[in-house]
């Protein structure tokens, strides 16, 4: 179904992000704080959290998929506090297949998606892990969009969750992506 009306519609089509994420990002995010941004794709929430968090924040953006990371790399090239890993957030450290969508580098997912015709292996690392070894990073917000993925980035993330129970998520929510990904949405 078609979530989006009226207005929403059209600042979807225009601007690329949703609205809800819009508003918690005007509502939640402030100048100074680590925004991870996992599932970067081309950047467009990306340079809006960049912008937001301004030049004492940091935002460390996600995007394992090459070709997808090249227009997310040009599209943040002016934000000098954004990082970009040319990596898979997910529930282990290793080498896995991203199965590439035919019509839209946003269906990317490292869940074996029917459409798919190619993919490619990429890096995949649990964000405990990644954030044991860049230990100066503490994160205010993590967003997360990785196609139905999404409980696989949270197995990976449980210590980051108990160390840091301030710290504010959002994820997409997408049944029909979870349900490829053999996760119940409910």
């Amino acid at each position: 179904p078609n979530y989006f009306t009226g207005r929403d519609r059209l600042r979807v089509l225009l601007f690329g992000i949703e609205p809800d994420l819009r508003r918690f990002i005007r509502r939640n995010a402030r100048r100074g704080m680590t925004v991870l941004d996992i599932g970067g794709n081309v950047g467009l929430i990306c340079r809006i959290f960049a912008t937001t968090v301004g030049s004492q924040g940091r935002v460390l953006s996600f995007e394992p998929d090459p070709y997808t990371r090249r227009f997310l790399e040009h599209n943040v090239q002016r934000f000098r506090n954004t990082t970009v890993f040319p990596i898979a957030i997910s529930d282990a450290n290793k080498v896995a297949n991203l199965y590439l969508h035919p019509g839209s580098g946003t269906a990317n997912s490292l869940l074996a998606i029917s459409e798919a015709t190619e993919s490619v292996q990429v890096q995949c690392s649990t964000l405990d892990k990644f954030l044991e070894v860049e230990a100066t990073v503490r994160p205010d917000i993590i967003k997360i969009d990785v196609e139905g993925a999404e409980p696989e980035v949270f197995s990976g993330m449980i210590n980051t969750i108990r160390q840091l129970p301030q710290i504010m998520i959002i994820t997409e929510f997408c049944p029909a992506n979870l349900a490829n990904g053999r996760h119940s949405p409910s």
